[in-house]
């Protein structure tokens, strides 16, 4: 358990803070997230809803703004490279 030991952590979800992804999840929710992990030592959220890879801060804002400061957000692309045969 993390709990009060400052051991850092990463939160693994499907959707991000982008446009689309909003709509899924309230301003009230994702501020509340934020409060949340602003609690521990958190290195970054991984997602992966869109199709498309980025690396942008996250301010905890219910827009989904890309702004300096707050928590890294690691979105990983859901294409995959073509398989050698």
């Amino acid at each position: 358990m993390v709990g009060a030991s400052g051991d850092p952590i990463f939160v693994i979800q499907h959707y991000c803070f982008d446009g689309y992804s909003n709509a899924w999840w309230s301003g009230a929710q994702r501020a509340e997230l934020y409060a949340t992990l602003l609690k521990y030592n958190t290195v970054g959220v991984i997602c992966g809803h869109t199709h498309s890879a980025a690396i942008y801060q996250w301010n905890g804002t219910d827009t989904g703004e890309r702004v300096p400061g707050g928590i890294t957000v690691f979105v990983v692309s859901a294409k995959t490279a073509p398989r050698k045969t």
